[in-house]
């Protein structure tokens, strides 16, 4: 109103065509808030608590920014971890591992043409909900992307390149696709995240990404659809494998089988959709199987559970033989060094050196998968005695399996 009523009183023309208000903020009882009632909440309490721009996303979310809010202070805090927390943590991840880049290229990479595919149905799509003033569908559909497709599949599928590249092409590429990512995800948050879409945008500009830009991420030009880039089949695909995934997933913990075990097999049975070989290792890697296989039926065996959504069918064999389940030690050995590593405050480039003092068996089974270990931890050595000095940075006692380890990390230094 006050924009509206100086610009009259000066002469000049409207300053907006259309505007839209926040609605009134009720209590969580749905009461007007007043002093006298003692319902009262201090939005710079909230700010100073959580950050504007948990506060904006709570606004912009929980319903349409012009209808009556049931203000929850819970709610706010659950914006700032469930997606505030999320995009910065996917910046900072590829802060840690990406590398500098001067111009984006697609590449083949199946995650990678996915997640510019999806990237792309996003931009339409909040554009569209935009133009017509709905601020929470597009608000929603950028949190979904964010935290379902970049954060826990796009992330968490590619870390084994940035963490672990093959070679030096394969990280260039991850590095591309993730910094394009973000650098369009900053533009399109703008609006509603100034701050954090900001520190991002600059953060990006100066320190991994070397395109031209613009002196703020509020000048920018809004990001266009490019629909030659929609590829509607890999999507539908994706969303397959990961219906897939979820019902495997649904299966290891019904058979109370932890996903560091691994297992031999998984069956699938689809008949509308072919799945390429490169979408089948990401089944594979995710449910941590040997091998998937597609069959025309699914049927009960023993050792095999089964397990149905819709048209998906699959059976995945529980029996864990000798050499899986020694598998499976090793790996639970790796997550506790990697949980020390974190515990430690050990940044990703730290070398470190692991000492090992235990039972017979589980020394032997880790002596003969050092050299996959070594690789695994980024350690310079892994080392066995009878008992441990005290001249580490962590020392404690792990468990595998009902066999003890007392376990050592420190930094490796040069001499």
């Amino acid at each position: 109103y006050t924009l509206l009523a100086i610009s009259t009183l000066l002469g000049f023309k409207s300053p907006y065509k259309n505007v839209v208000c926040v609605g009134h903020v009720l209590d969580e009882k749905g009461e007007k808030m007043s002093k006298s009632k003692g319902n009262v909440v201090d939005p710079w309490y909230i700010v100073d608590k959580y950050g504007a721009d948990s506060l904006r996303w709570y606004l912009y979310t929980v319903n349409q920014p012009g209808d009556a809010k049931l203000f929850s202070e819970k709610e706010v805090e659950g914006k700032l971890k469930k997606f505030i927390l999320i995009f910065w943590n996917c910046y900072l991840f590829f802060e840690t591992y990406g590398i500098k880049f001067s111009k984006f290229k697609k590449n083949k990479n199946v995650l990678d043409r996915w997640v510019i595919s999806r990237l792309n149905e996003l931009i339409q799509k909040v554009t569209e909900n935009l133009e017509t003033y709905d601020i929470t569908s597009a608000t929603r559909a950028i949190e979904n992307f964010v935290v379902e497709d970049l954060s826990q599949w796009y992330i968490r599928r590619s870390r084994e390149r940035f963490q672990r590249p093959e070679s030096k092409k394969e990280l260039e590429n991850a590095s591309k696709t993730l910094g394009f990512m973000l650098f369009t995800l900053s533009k399109l948050s703008a609006p509603f995240t100034p701050f954090l879409s900001e520190e991002i945008y600059q953060s990006l500009k100066s320190k991994v990404y070397s395109l031209k830009s613009s002196q703020s991420v509020h000048l920018e030009d809004w990001p266009k659809v490019k629909k030659e880039w929609i590829k509607k089949d890999l999507n539908e695909k994706m969303d397959l494998v990961r219906k897939i995934v979820s019902l495997g997933l649904e299966l290891r913990a019904k058979a109370k089988i932890k996903v560091r075990q691994p297992l031999q097999k998984l069956k699938i049975k689809n008949e509308k959709l072919k799945i390429d070989k490169e979408l089948l290792n990401l089944i594979k890697d995710e449910l941590n199987v040997k091998e998937v296989e597609l069959v025309k039926e699914i049927k009960e065996e023993e050792n095999w559970i089964l397990g149905s959504e819709g048209e998906i069918k699959i059976a995945l064999n529980t029996k864990i033989t000798p050499k899986l389940k020694e598998e499976g030690k090793v790996r639970e050995f790796l997550r506790q060094v990697q949980e020390m590593r974190k515990e430690a405050g050990l940044k990703p480039k730290d070398q470190i050196l692991v000492k090992v003092s235990g039972e017979t068996g589980l020394i032997k089974l880790l002596k003969k998968n050092k050299k996959s270990i070594l690789k695994e931890i980024k350690a310079k050595n892994l080392q066995f005695a009878e008992k441990l000095e005290n001249d580490f940075i962590l020392k404690k006692e792990i468990e595998i399996e009902n066999e003890k380890l007392e376990l050592g990390i420190k930094i490796f230094k040069s001499r």
